[in-house]
């Protein structure tokens, strides 16, 4: 596959002026879309979701009852259990950020995973490279991530745990969610002051 960045960007746009982006995302993902030999594809910025699901695993057919990309109390969270038909698994969940980035060429997909792995993003990795004919790498695609992550089960057919525990869990979510935060900011303002070059493979030098 060609390395088509606009393309990605005219999407990207489109998805934005449809409200399609998480706006806590958008500084970094335009930090990277403005160098040279990336483009971002997907993201997310992070978020709290209370979620119920038939038997774990079965995500087609979950209902998310409630999704936060800022704290929130346990008040608010207990509500949200309120619309739960108390049939199957209900989870409270917190959710690392995540992006995925097509890069022009190897160097830079590496150099990208380690600027995000130097920001505290561990779980960021090349995620898929695809080989041309020739048996040379093109179609990179780097996904950043962090390590923030939560995901506890709050009852089976019937809630089982208490407000002073669900009060803990949101705590506990809050802090992860701004940790998850921090850590990209972070690699928003490390993209924004590392010098690049506009000449391919002389960009990683920069790093």
């Amino acid at each position: 596959m060609v390395f088509d960045r606009e393309r990605h960007l005219r999407q990207l746009d489109d998805d934005m002026a449809h409200g399609r982006v998480d706006e806590g995302i958008i500084p970094l993902i335009s930090a990277i879309n403005e160098r040279d030999g990336y483009v971002t594809t997907s993201s997310c910025a992070g978020r709290i979701q209370l979620i119920a699901v038939p038997v774990l695993g079965d995500k087609s057919h979950s209902m998310v009852l409630g999704k936060w990309h800022s704290p929130v109390s346990d008040d608010v969270i207990s509500e949200a259990a309120g619309g739960w038909d108390g049939k199957g698994l209900l989870h409270l969940q917190m959710q690392s950020m995540i992006v995925h980035v097509r890069c022009r060429d190897l160097k830079l997909a590496i150099a990208l995973r380690n600027m995000a792995d130097g920001c505290g993003l561990k779980y960021s990795t090349i995620r898929s490279i695809r080989l041309d004919r020739d048996d040379d790498p093109q179609d990179i695609i780097v996904e950043l991530q962090g390590t923030e992550r939560l995901d506890v089960p709050l009852g089976r057919d019937q809630l089982m745990v208490s407000c002073e525990y669900l009060a803990y869990l949101s705590e506990r979510a809050n802090d992860a969610l701004q940790r998850n935060q921090e850590k990209r900011q972070a690699l928003e303002q490390t993209l924004k002051h590392t010098p690049s070059s506009q000449k391919g493979d002389k960009q990683v030098q920069n790093f």
